[in-house]
């Protein structure tokens, strides 16, 4: 008796379920929803927003490598620009800057500035001047590490900064 009426509820269900209309198919929540993307920015120990950033700093590495080139590649931050000086070659981006975050649009600023014209090079650029050019292209982030470094990290590399 138990098992007829077991086979009893099975059809019954089974019956009902025809007699349904059939859902809509229903969108994966993943294809649905767009996926948040959070960059993970990951810092060295001891890195904190640099309090000072203008001035004058001398370029000591890039992308974590010693610069040797026999003589110092400066560079000088004002307000609105980081101008970088190896012996005639000069690399200059304006920027903006927010606690970490370094914005580097593409088109400098009107300063009202008359600058001379930059010195003519009768050499190609170094191996180690054209790093610095890329690194100073694509820095995205500045911090200061405990030896007082400020650092310039991005997409292009890295620039390490002292003081003067």
């Amino acid at each position: 008796m138990r098992r007829g009426f077991l086979l009893f509820l099975a059809g019954a269900l089974a019956v009902s379920g025809c007699n349904q209309e059939e859902a809509a198919p229903s969108m994966p929540v993943e294809d649905a929803l767009p996926e948040a993307r959070e960059e993970t920015i990951v810092l060295p120990v001891g890195a904190t927003t640099p309090p000072m950033f203008e001035g004058e700093w001398r370029v000591a590495g890039v992308d974590r490598q010693e610069i040797d080139i026999g003589w110092a590649m400066t560079a000088s931050i004002d307000a609105d620009a980081i101008t970088i000086v190896s012996q005639c070659m000069t690399f200059s981006r304006s920027y903006t800057r927010e606690g970490m975050t370094l914005g580097m649009p593409d088109v400098p600023p009107a300063t009202g500035r008359i600058e001379p014209p930059a010195p003519v090079c009768a050499r190609m650029p170094l191996p180690e001047e054209q790093a610095v050019s890329k690194a100073l292209q694509g820095a995205t982030l500045t911090y200061r590490l405990p030896d007082n470094s400020l650092v310039l990290d991005g997409e292009g590399g890295s620039l390490t900064l002292f003081t003067q």
